[in-house]
């Protein structure tokens, strides 16, 4: 018995070893298109072409574009401050109170019933719930991890569908660690996310249901309302943003419209529009009067519009869930070098072939700590 125990244990560990599963996707697809070569119907994809932004007044105009969609003539709300703060909620032993009196969903986990987890993480000097809400109908909170010892840089963390940013645990971590504060964020609807008031159309937003005023403010609202706060802390020279899955989609609006933003990483999430397949672009992100306002890449040109700005796309090879295959090499290059040449800006797509799975790699983390080296030990910021 103890060796079949240590048999199903050596195969348990190999079967979901990352290469292994990798292996195990590649054998399992019959199309080609979907891992390892380009549909060549999509070779006549030229993303230079379905631009809007060829200049400095083309890249004022579609941001002040999207602005308006998104906050109306209210504009980008730079000097909103969250509606409530608590400091230091680690520290408070009745925070967990009835977090374990029922059982709670994978999508609904809850900064207060996680944070004592944290509690233990070098460098960590608090996390505080940010609460931001939007028509006293939708409350949107945000994780504030701030270090002991920070180094200036503001990372913010966007999730997506499937979780929530707890899942991301052990890079917020490692973050902390290397001195970074950082700024935790869930999709619509998901995590503390909530419409209080017994308004759920409000957060149908997170789904692609748009029957509220302004639906886009709340999802960009608050990032926006984070790096405020940040800012307002006095500690703050550099800001980046990382976005999974959908997340990627809120982290390159953002980075469009906010040029707050130095450094974005959108991973396994946003791919022009003649190249996506499937069910891959979620209603969420089909606001037509945003879509009709800038295509993709326009976005990828206003997040790099300067030589102090850039973004790196990250895409997984084998990813189970979307966004998969070769299809970031139709535009990569030519986008890297458009923008090199319009705006001085960094565009750059790095494909991930390390693992199968719709998540962050330690190759990709290994990406975006290198290039966050260039905020934290650049002088200028």
């Amino acid at each position: 018995m103890g060796v079949l125990f240590v048999v199903a244990s050596i195969f348990s560990v190999f079967y979901y070893w990352d290469p292994t599963r990798t292996f195990i996707k590649r054998w399992q697809e019959p199309d080609p298109y979907i891992f390892e070569a380009i549909d060549p119907t999509l070779f006549a994809y030229d993303p230079v072409t379905s631009l809007s932004v060829h200049g400095d007044d083309d890249i004022h105009r579609v941001r002040h574009q999207l602005i308006s969609i998104v906050w109306g003539e209210e504009g980008i709300p730079f000097h909103r401050m969250p509606n409530k703060t608590r400091l230091s909620i680690q520290s408070d032993p009745g925070i967990t109170a009835g977090c374990h009196d029922v059982e709670i969903p994978h999508t609904r986990r809850r900064l207060h019933c996680e944070v004592h987890g944290y509690a233990h993480w070098s460098n960590l000097a608090g996390v505080d719930d940010l609460t931001v809400s939007i028509d006293n109908e939708y409350t949107s909170s945000i994780g504030y991890f701030r270090p002991q010892d920070p180094n200036g840089v503001l990372v913010l963390y966007q999730h997506g569908y499937a979780g929530t940013y707890h899942d991301q645990h052990r890079i917020i971590e490692r973050l902390i660690s290397d001195g970074y504060t950082v700024a935790a964020l869930n999709h619509v609807s998901y995590g503390d996310n909530r419409c209080p008031d017994g308004r759920p159309e409000y957060c149908y937003v997170g789904w692609g249901t748009f029957q509220v005023p302004l639906p886009m403010r709340l999802h960009f609202t608050p990032p926006v309302v984070a790096i405020n706060y940040a800012l307002s802390q006095g500690h703050v020279r550099g800001i980046a943003m990382i976005g999974l899955s959908a997340g990627a989609w809120v982290t390159a609006v953002t980075a469009a419209v906010d040029t707050r933003v130095d450094i974005s990483f959108p991973i396994a999430g946003v791919m022009p529009k003649p190249l996506v397949r499937g069910n891959e672009w979620p209603k969420a992100e089909r606001y037509e009067p945003l879509i009709n306002a800038a295509s993709f890449p326009d976005l990828y040109v206003l997040a790099s519009d300067s030589p102090k700005r850039r973004q790196t796309q990250i895409f997984n090879q084998y990813d189970r869930c979307c966004y998969s295959g070769l299809r970031p090499l139709l535009f990569a290059d030519s986008l890297k070098t458009f923008i090199g040449h319009l705006t001085g800006g960094v565009f750059n797509v790095v494909i991930d072939e390390s693992h199968p799975r719709h998540k962050i790699s330690r190759r990709a983390l290994a990406v975006i700590a290198d290039e966050l080296r260039l905020l934290s030990e650049d002088p200028k910021n």
